[in-house]
């Protein structure tokens, strides 16, 4: 997958410090990306997510305030391990999709991805680098016990769930032990922070002008779904699309550039498509679908790209062939955009 600015990854086991980590990283001005705090935000009240739960479990699972009961859930989970399989199969993508959103967000030289399950899941598809805390599994239950008022048989269950510390070690680039003081850990992470920055800033200067934002407006009719275009006067039918300019996010990139070119001002991102390889320039295309007041069937919109020029917008179906008034490139972006909606 194609990523900028760098995202560094940071795992550990339970009661291993990741909080203490990010919390360090945070002070350094890094953009930071809790999957736990993604994970709890996916099946707040009013997310569909929610809804699914409590028809499969029942409305038992659903506390009087309308949030989720975690306690029971985490009991039904730990002991039937189907149940624990039907629910990842239904947060995890969504859980992804809304990362990837979180790590497009950021101004910072490189981000940070902070998960106990980075290895376990294809979160580690969004990473560049593996960032893993350290510490003996003894310091793991007693940390956790201490924190979390647990026994050590329920520690131990967590910890078993989890990837080994072996397993984690193997597939580490970067280890820190933080078995000891906060004063050590903070020296390694010192070091390593010089090193992401540099990184990240070199990657962010090479990357920033092949990144383009794509932002998707579509509708339905009573016949189709069809997606909005426009004709350019000198190159044939197109998408809205534009680069990042200099410490904007790529979301804001796609909202700006639909604003500039079709004149559309009340948008939001409602959902990430993720990225495409436009192999004929070296560009990453990030695609975004955008909720949008409701529009006219056609209009005009004059844009100061290139020296001035009106662009005509109008829509077209999903379900029919493109022309041969379509721009080769963004025929074969359309090609990608149906294959992920």
């Amino acid at each position: 997958m194609s990523k900028s600015p760098r995202v560094i990854g940071v795992t550990g086991g339970i009661g291993s410090g990741k909080t203490a980590v990010t919390d360090f990283f945070a002070r350094k001005g890094v953009h930071i990306v809790d999957a736990d705090i993604v994970a709890r935000q996916v099946v707040e009240p009013g997310q569909p997510a929610l809804q699914t739960i409590a028809e499969h479990y029942g409305s038992q699972i659903i506390q009087p305030d309308g949030a989720l009961n975690r306690k029971k859930l985490r009991g039904i989970i730990f002991e039937q391990n189907e149940e624990r399989l039907w629910l990842e199969s239904l947060l995890h993508p969504l859980i992804r999709e809304r990362i990837l959103v979180e790590l497009q967000q950021t101004s910072s030289a490189y981000s940070i991805l902070v998960s106990p399950l980075l290895i376990e899941t294809s979160q580690k598809e969004l990473i560049d680098r593996l960032l893993v805390i350290d510490v003996p599994v003894e310091i793991q239950i007693e940390r956790t016990m201490a924190r979390d008022n647990m026994t050590r048989e329920q520690t131990l269950a967590i910890i078993r769930k989890q990837s080994t510390r072996e397993e984690k070690l193997q597939a580490a680039d970067d280890v820190v032990d933080n078995s000891l003081s906060l004063e050590h850990l903070y020296q390694q992470l010192e070091k390593l922070h010089e090193i992401y920055l540099d990184q990240g800033t070199s990657r962010m200067s090479q990357k920033k002008q092949s990144i383009k934002a794509c932002p998707v407006v579509l509708r339905n009719t009573k016949h189709s779904k069809e997606i909005l275009v426009f004709r350019h006067p000198l190159a044939g039918i197109q998408l809205v699309k534009g680069t990042v300019e200099k410490e904007e996010s790529i979301p804001d990139a796609a909202l700006r550039e639909l604003k500039e070119e079709s004149g559309i001002r009340a948008a939001s991102i409602i959902r990430n498509l993720g990225s495409w390889q436009a192999t004929d320039n070296e560009q990453t295309w990030h695609f975004f679908i955008c909720e949008v007041p409701k529009l006219p069937n056609t209009w005009k919109h004059f844009t100061k790209d290139d020296g001035g020029h009106e662009f005509s917008f109008f829509w077209h179906p999903l379900k029919e062939p493109t022309s041969s008034e379509w721009h080769p490139i963004f025929v074969k972006a359309l090609r990608f955009i149906k294959s992920h909606i």
